[in-house]
């Protein structure tokens, strides 16, 4: 497996983990309720594979568990968490027409400079070739 894939793997099983901790569940309690065995569970958690999609899906419905949090540690835990932030942004900052996808991408803009500086940097290249092409 490729370094990165399976850093990834990783740190999503790390992730799947403390969701079964702050839920309290034994792995055994957790994999009933994921419909999966107790050692495909361990396997996950411990990155050896990664989740089937169904059990994915199930800690997306059953769970409210952030796919993009569970897999690329991107925003908070539960999805109505993620809701009320990008509600709670928009609010502040007069956007209230704008999609949930621009308000995330500007506050994370905000809080990751890395970000911000190859984004700028893109959209100045993407600027240039406009200009160039009128």
């Amino acid at each position: 497996m490729k370094q990165r894939t399976k850093k990834i793997v990783v740190e999503a099983g790390q992730r799947l983990e403390a969701v079964r901790k702050s839920y309290d569940h034994s792995r055994q309690e957790m994999a009933s309720r994921l419909g999966v065995s107790r050692s495909n569970l361990y396997k996950n958690e411990i990155g050896f594979y990664f989740p089937r999609l169904d059990t994915l899906v199930r800690l997306h419905d059953d769970f409210d568990i952030s796919l993009d949090w569970l897999l690329f540690d991107i925003g908070p835990m539960h999805t109505k968490d993620k809701q009320a932030a990008i509600a709670m942004a928009k609010q502040s900052k007069g956007m209230v027409n704008e999609s949930p996808d621009v308000i995330e991408l500007l506050t994370a803009i905000e809080q990751d400079q890395v970000l911000r500086h190859e984004l700028l940097a893109y959209f100045y290249k993407y600027k240039k070739n406009m200009v160039k092409n009128e």
